[in-house]
């Protein structure tokens, strides 16, 4: 009685005389040698391993192959949010690094001159021209570039225009992809009535930290579209008290931003803090906009 037989290469059925079970031949489909099974094999015996492949008649190979493929796509799909999540994590310390860095420079400028840099240096005509991020350039260890502007002519003069495209990434939070790309800051003094660069009262910097030194100092915007040699800053009585698109800082950071403190503390803001909360390490006490 003929039985029907499968191909274990090429799946390819056929009926086979009941008196050839257990002797060797080529396959009809395939051509390749195959053995015939000695005893009838039960439907739940038939080999059904990877089937579907063999119907495609695939390279065994190229089925291994395929397989570590899928394995290997589903291990990354497993470490994807770890791998996004670390990234974020070293660009948040990155931007602390970058803040507490220009802290540092401002203080140490206060220290020798007995007063933080300006805003912003006019000129005689009380036309901005100079930022005080170019001031702070040497001690930031940069006089390579603060030696290349040009304190003749404005921060966009022909010659200082042209170091815009070598920002420090000092004034660029790492996550500010905008900034990098198009030599903006990321970095802004707070300047208005009460801030610490508020110079209606002159102070030594050990008088200033004992009075303000849990005052926000700078504040992290992003995607300020404002050049870092441009003489512009944030005043906080043109935003909101708050942490967010419309409000004194934001970040590409999610859920809030980065402030320095005159301490030289740097702490990250959540976008849910109280306006009052916020308005109080702005200023010393000053509530009027």
């Amino acid at each position: 009685m003929p039985f029907s037989f499968r191909c274990p290469h090429c799946d390819h059925e056929t009926l086979v005389d009941d008196a050839l079970r257990g002797q060797s031949g080529p396959c009809a489909g395939c051509g390749r040698r195959v053995t015939l099974p000695r005893a009838p094999i039960s439907a739940g015996q038939r080999p059904t391993r990877f089937r579907f492949l063999r119907a495609l008649k695939l390279d065994p190979i190229f089925t291994v192959l395929i397989v570590v493929g899928v394995v290997l796509a589903l291990v990354a799909l497993a470490l994807f949010p770890a791998y996004m999540r670390d990234g974020r994590d070293t660009r948040r310390l990155r931007c602390v690094a970058n803040m507490k860095r220009i802290v540092t420079a401002l203080r140490a400028y206060h220290r020798r001159y007995d007063q933080f840099p300006p805003p912003v240096v006019r000129d005689d005509k009380g036309q901005p021209r100079h930022s005080w991020r170019v001031l702070l350039l040497e001690e930031l260890d940069l006089k390579n570039i603060r030696d290349a502007y040009r304190f003749d002519e404005p921060w966009d003069g022909p010659s200082n225009v042209n170091l815009v495209a070598k920002a420090p990434t000092v004034y660029q939070c790492p996550a500010d992809i905008d900034a990098q790309l198009g030599g903006f800051t990321s970095y802004f003094l707070v300047v208005g009535p009460g801030t610490v660069i508020d110079y209606t009262q002159v102070e030594t910097l050990g008088e200033l930290a004992d009075r303000a030194g849990n005052r926000v100092l700078i504040v992290e915007r992003s995607n300020s579209e404002v050049r870092w040699l441009e003489p512009r800053d944030v005043d906080w009585r043109d935003y909101r008290p708050s942490i967010g698109e419309q409000g004194i800082a934001r970040s590409a950071h999610p859920e809030g931003a980065h402030v320095a403190l005159l301490s030289g503390r740097i702490e990250f803001l959540s976008s849910q803090m109280p306006s009052d909360k916020l308005l109080s390490m702005l200023t010393r006490g000053t509530s009027s906009r």
